[in-house]
C-alpha cells in the first residue's frame, strides 16, 4: 500500500514541478511581450541568431572549400574536448605525416604528397574544425545565458505570435 502512495506522492511532485515550470514560462512570456527591456532583448537576441546563421554559412562554405580541396581527413587524430595543437616544430610536422601516410585517403588519394603540400590541407581542415567548434560555442553560451535570464520565449509564445 505504502508504494502506491509514495506513486501518488512522487507524481504529485512532478505536477507541482510542471505548474512551477509552466508559471516561470508565463513571467517570462509576459516580460517578453510588456517590457521595454524585451525589446533590447529581442533584438541583441536577433543579432545574435544572425550572426549565428552568418557562422553556419561560413561553416558551410569553409566545408565545401575542405571537401573540394580533398582536405577532410588529413586530421588523423583529433581529441573532441581538447582539440589538436597544429604542429610547430620540423619533427613534429614529419610525426604528423607519417600518421596521415597510414591512413587511407593518404594511400589511394594522395600517395605522391609532399610535407608541404600535407601542410596545406592540414591547415585547411584545422580551420574548418575550429570555426565548427567557435561556431558551437557561439551559439551555446549566449543560448544558456538567455534562457538563464528568461529572455528566450517558449514554444506556446512563438506560436501564438
Amino acid at each position: 500500500m505504502a508504494g502506491i502512495f509514495g506513486a501518488f506522492r512522487a507524481r504529485g511532485s512532478q505536477t507541482l514541478q510542471a505548474a512551477r515550470f509552466a508559471q516561470r514560462q508565463t513571467a517570462a512570456l509576459r516580460r517578453w511581450q510588456t517590457t521595454e527591456a524585451s525589446d533590447k532583448a529581442r533584438k541583441v537576441i536577433g543579432y545574435w541568431l544572425v550572426g549565428c546563421s552568418g557562422m553556419v554559412a561560413g561553416a558551410v562554405v569553409i566545408g565545401g572549400i575542405t571537401r573540394l580541396t580533398e582536405s577532410g581527413l588529413s586530421i588523423v587524430r583529433w581529441d573532441v574536448v581538447k582539440g589538436i595543437k597544429p604542429p610547430r616544430t620540423q619533427e613534429e610536422w614529419e610525426d604528423e605525416f607519417d600518421k596521415y601516410k597510414q591512413s587511407p585517403q593518404f594511400k589511394y588519394l594522395n600517395h605522391s604528397m609532399t610535407l608541404d603540400e600535407f601542410k596545406r590541407i592540414f591547415y585547411m581542415e584545422y580551420v574548418h574544425r575550429m570555426w565548427g567548434r567557435t561556431t558551437g560555442m557561439v551559439f551555446l553560451l549566449p543560448a544558456a545565458f538567455f534562457w538563464a535570464k528568461g529572455e528566450l520565449p517558449s514554444r506556446e509564445a512563438i506560436a501564438d505570435t
